[in-house]
């Protein structure tokens, strides 16, 4: 039970230092929104440009999700010392974290489609492939 919780609070700091990352490296708003600009916005581009910016946060939240499950998964899977139910219980994390990452690169192809078929410029993007 304590290396549960040391455990617990690994996989917990991770991904907080993921998130904090993936948010601190991203701005939502665009440079027009800014104080100094006086909330000078006044193009379609830069509701566009906010949207792919909120898209790119949560879909690196989901994979950062994803990927602390699947390592999650993985651990339940090896530390269930024969038990049947704890192996079950790993493999299924491991399975539904496949899932989540298979949705989160499903999401980053889609908007790379609608972009393309929009016809958004790709230095536009917010999404690189």
């Amino acid at each position: 039970m304590h290396i549960k919780k040391h455990i617990t609070a690994g996989i917990s700091t991770l991904f907080l230092l993921l998130v904090a990352t993936e948010v601190k490296a991203a701005s939502i708003l665009p440079d027009c929104a800014k104080i100094e600009n006086k909330g000078g916005c006044r193009e379609i581009n830069t509701l566009l440009e906010t949207a792919i910016n909120i898209a790119k946060i949560l879909l690196g939240l989901l994979g950062v999700i994803a990927f602390v499950m699947f390592i999650y998964g993985g651990l339940v899977t090896i530390l269930s010392f024969g038990s049947p139910e704890k192996y079950k219980k790993g493999t299924q994390v491991l399975v539904n974290a496949v899932i989540g990452i298979i949705i989160a690169v499903s999401a980053y192809l889609i908007i790379d489609i609608v972009l393309t078929t929009l016809g958004v410029d790709p230095a536009f993007r917010g999404v690189t492939i």
